[in-house]
């Protein structure tokens, strides 16, 4: 399955457009960052795209220099998961910091939700920053960015599969003006219970 992933980058995008494509059966939708961040466009794009049936998930870009806790709280606050829902995304691809603080966020998220959330990452960040940790891949499914056209993403530690992949920046979808970032799915998406 083909999907995208939007911010306030992307402006408002016309979702009748989107859907009418055929080129887009999942997007993810930026809702917060840190503890007080929330991005403009996401009531608008979580409402547009449910209105026309956008298989739709949220993500917060995690700050590993803010509360973990509180960050969780924002997100949880403002995403308004339902049931149905794609697996909410931890975007983590920048700064410095421990795993400890991802995995009180993770955690956090997965009590309210009651299903593991997405980690979305990159593999140079994983094993630089992260220090390659493995403690997460067990547990969490995998978001991996990595732009090419190879057949499939090469994982950080510890993964041996991926559950969606970022394989570009600078795709281009109607009803969006702009690059987006294009993503597939490794099979089924996954679904809040």
């Amino acid at each position: 399955m083909n999907g995208i992933d939007v911010s306030a980058y992307q402006s408002q995008p016309d979702w009748a457009a989107v859907k009418r494509s055929g080129r887009v059966q999942f997007v993810y939708a930026k809702a917060t960052e840190g503890a007080s961040f929330i991005d403009e466009q996401y009531a608008r794009n979580s409402q547009k795209c449910r209105e026309h049936a956008i298989a739709f998930g949220a993500y917060h870009f995690f700050r590993f220099d803010v509360d973990a806790a509180a960050q969780a709280a924002n997100f949880l606050r403002v995403a308004a998961i339902r049931r149905g829902d794609l697996v909410p995304a931890a975007d983590v691809e920048s700064g410095q910091g421990g795993a400890g603080a991802l995995a009180t966020f993770l955690e956090l998220v997965e009590r309210e939700i009651k299903t593991a959330p997405i980690i979305y990452t990159n593999a140079a960040f994983w094993e630089g920053p992260m220090g390659g940790t493995d403690a997460f891949a067990g547990r969490y499914p995998l978001w991996i960015a990595q732009y090419n056209d190879d057949p499939a993403p090469a994982l950080p530690a510890g993964w041996k599969a991926w559950k969606l992949w970022q394989y570009s920046s600078s795709g281009s979808v109607p009803g969006i003006t702009g690059d987006v970032d294009l993503d597939r799915s490794n099979g089924d998406l996954l679904q809040v219970p």
